[in-house]
This record gives C-alpha cells, structure tokens and sequence, in this order.
C-alpha cells in the first residue's frame, strides 16, 4: 500500500508539471489532504496515543500557519482576477493595460505573473510569491512533523542527534492492530503527500522564476 502511495504521488507530481490548462484537481487534493490528515491526527492519534500538549499545539499553529498563507496566496489572486470583471485584460489579443502576462488557464492578463500553480488553482506574481513559498514550506514542516510525532508512536523510537531528534526505528509490528496500521499508513501518505509540494517548494528556492513578457 505504501508502496502504491509512493507510485501514486510520483505520478500527480509529473502530472503536476507537464499540465498547462486550468485543473481544481491539486488543489482539491491538497486541501483535503491536509484536512483528512488533521482531522485524522486529532480524533485518533491524540486520543489514543497521548500525544502530549505541547507538541500538538506546535502542530496546531504550523497548520494554522500554512492554511493563512494559503488564504493570503488566494485572495491576492482574486484580487487581480478582478482585473477582470471591470473589463481591463481579457484576451492574449489585446492587454488594454499595455502590460502583463496572459494565462491560457485563468483566461486574464496579469501583471508580474510568474507561473501558473495548481496547487493553489491560480497564477503566483510578485506580489503573493513570499506568501506561496510559505505555504509550500510550512506545509511540508506540518506534514514531516505530524508523520514523526505518529510514527514515533507507533513504532519503537530511538534518538537520531543526541536525544535532540526522536525518530521511528522499528515498525515491522505495525500491522498486528487496526490502531497502529492506521496510523502508519496515514503517516507514510502524510510523508508521500509532501514529495510533490517538496520538489516544488526547492525548486522555486533554488531559481525563482522570472516574469512572464
């Protein structure tokens, strides 16, 4: 299963660059992902593993954290896309504001457009850029976070630096419970769900992409 999760999340990352047109597939994946997942956390894990306060409320705000920037990165698009209902950039015939870039997907010209992303449905400019990186990265540091606190439950731990990082060492028990097979089947698809978003989240550090003429 895992395994299958691993092949599954390789291929939507693929899908995920080569796609051009408009698509609500990543994003609805995305965003029911990290709600199933929470959810999950919260209704399952803390009750039956006695994850203490202190690391569920870091949880907790890396979530809440991510989810805003997410919001932020989707209403700074909506306010461009605004653009088009006053009747100012509709075609790539014709920019009437003599600059920008058109998107085939969002079907309006947008000034400073960087790309067009599907995680979110929408372009990213300079102006909800620093929002959009935030939310690949804080995703990412809740995902790895919540996947470690579980699977560190669930399975026999041992410490990785000096009793600093906890990690999971040995899971080959796992599957003996409902309760324990759960969880570490939605920690691996937690910890698989990131590929994606974490090949984006280096690439676009590694070399921010310029603006579209």
């Amino acid at each position: 299963m895992v395994a299958m999760l691993g092949l599954l999340a390789g291929i939507l990352s693929c899908c995920h660059l080569r796609m051009k047109g408009r698509t609500t597939l990543f994003y609805s994946w995305n965003i029911s992902s990290l709600w199933l997942l929470m959810a999950f956390f919260q209704f399952t894990v803390i009750g039956f593993w006695k994850i203490n306060y202190s690391e569920n409320f870091m949880l907790l705000v890396l979530y809440g954290a991510a989810i805003y920037c997410l919001r932020k990165v989707v209403f700074i698009r909506q306010m461009e896309l605004g653009l088009q209902n006053r009747g100012l950039v509709i075609t790539p015939f014709h920019n009437t504001l003599g600059q920008g870039s058109y998107c085939s997907a969002c079907g309006v010209s947008i000034e400073d457009r960087l790309f067009h992303s599907h995680w979110v449905n929408g372009c990213i400019t300079n102006r909800n850029f620093s929002w959009y990186m935030g939310f690949l990265w804080l995703t990412l540091v809740t995902v790895a976070y919540g996947s470690n606190l579980a699977l560190t439950s669930v399975c026999h731990p041992h410490y990785l630096v000096q009793q600093f990082l906890l990690v999971p060492n040995d899971c080959s028990y796992v599957f003996s419970d409902t309760e324990y097979a759960c969880t570490y089947v939605a920690s691996c698809y937690a910890l698989l769900f990131g590929i994606p978003l974490a090949l984006t989240a280096i690439s676009m550090t590694v070399k921010k992409p310029s603006p579209k003429k």
